[in-house]
């Protein structure tokens, strides 16, 4: 075989290893945040504070772990509304307002938006 093919057809090889390394790697990182989003909202109204304070730290230091891989891959802009989010959450859930559901729900939306781009390129 010519050394241009040889060389092209390695390039290609690593050109599709790292777009499903990028793809694996933003599906996890989403599904580990959306996973706590989907415990904190299973959460009764009226289950004690303390339970929702521990899912809701748990929240945090996943998207905190999360975050650090995403930003290879994913859009800063998108990360930063997410982080924004995110970080209400806590005040939210000091003063006991309804919108805790309603900034979950936004939560999950763009996660859900950033995975399925992801995959789209398959």
């Amino acid at each position: 075989m010519n050394k241009r093919f040889l060389t092209a057809l390695c390039l290609l090889g690593i050109v599709l290893m790292l777009i499903v390394f990028s793809t694996v790697t933003v599906c996890s990182g989403c599904d580990a945040v959306l996973s706590r989003t989907d415990a904190l909202c299973s959460i009764p109204e009226g289950a004690p504070a303390d339970r929702t304070a521990a899912e809701l730290s748990a929240l945090q230091e996943v998207w905190r772990r999360s975050r650090g891989r995403l930003q290879f891959f994913v859009p800063n802009q998108q990360l930063n509304e997410i982080n924004r989010e995110i970080c209400r959450l806590p005040a939210l859930l000091d003063s006991g307002c309804d919108e805790l559901r309603a900034e979950l729900s936004a939560v999950r939306a763009d996660l859900a938006r950033i995975r399925e781009q992801a995959r789209s390129l398959f």
